[in-house]
């Protein structure tokens, strides 16, 4: 039997089963391309997409049509205010002119410090603020004393120059206090309450500082009644 009329019926076309609307392909290995039906039907939704968080104040009127007449952008709603005081003790007597130009001494500074801070608005995670510190409140580590919304802190500090008795460098004794004014249970997730921190913080201690703005310091921490060395850079005010 000749081979040629068979030859049509091997270049016949195979058409693919129709795919439908919601149709993907599926490949497992050893096994063909075939479609499958998504679970998704044509009248389900779309799933939503998530709704952004206001971390601002944007003030706005709904207008009957389902629009908003306002602000579109977020408005700075983190404030910090500081101020520091530096002044000859009060309490010893002052150098004289001789001391002063003569004796190059330097007088004993007396250094007071004030800082406190506010949060309007929706207020994230990464901003808020957080209390404990080498440059907070010294004695405790990085936000160890809580996460606030607001708070105030207060220092103290008492300078001695140590050039009047022949050494190097500066010695110094300090109060510090912080607290967060009960603003920690404002937060997302009561952060403070979690992680059971105090909310507010007291401490004391003495340092030297040497070396340019290298600071060796002894803290207390009036929480726990426990004391730490610490070594720092910089200066604190």
């Amino acid at each position: 039997m000749p081979l040629l009329p068979a030859l049509p019926n091997l270049l016949t076309p195979i058409h693919p089963p129709a795919l439908q609307s919601n149709s993907t392909f599926r490949w497992t290995r050893g096994s063909t391309l075939t479609p499958h039906t998504c679970p998704r039907t044509p009248s389900s939704p779309l799933p939503s997409r998530p709704s952004q968080v206001d971390q601002g104040l944007n003030p706005s009127i709904r207008l009957p049509s389902g629009r908003t007449l306002g602000l579109s952008g977020g408005i700075y709603n983190r404030a910090v205010a500081s101020v520091t005081k530096f002044m000859e003790a009060p309490f010893l007597p002052k150098l004289t002119a001789q001391q002063l130009w003569k004796e190059r001494k330097a007088p004993t500074t007396l250094v007071l410090h004030a800082r406190a801070g506010n949060a309007l608005g929706d207020l994230a995670a990464y901003d808020y603020f957080a209390l404990g510190g080498p440059y907070s409140v010294r004695g405790y580590n990085h936000g160890e004393i809580g996460a606030a919304r607001r708070f105030v802190e207060l220092a103290s500090e008492v300078r001695v120059p140590l050039k009047n008795y022949g050494l190097p460098g500066t010695a110094y004794g300090f109060v510090e206090y912080g607290t967060d004014l009960g603003s920690g249970k404002e937060l997302s997730g009561n952060p403070t309450e979690y992680y059971r921190k105090p909310g507010r913080g007291m401490s004391y201690g003495a340092g030297v500082k040497v070396l340019g703005a290298c600071r060796f310091e002894y803290a207390r921490d009036c929480n726990a009644g426990t004391g730490t060395f610490f070594v720092n850079f910089g200066e604190r005010f």
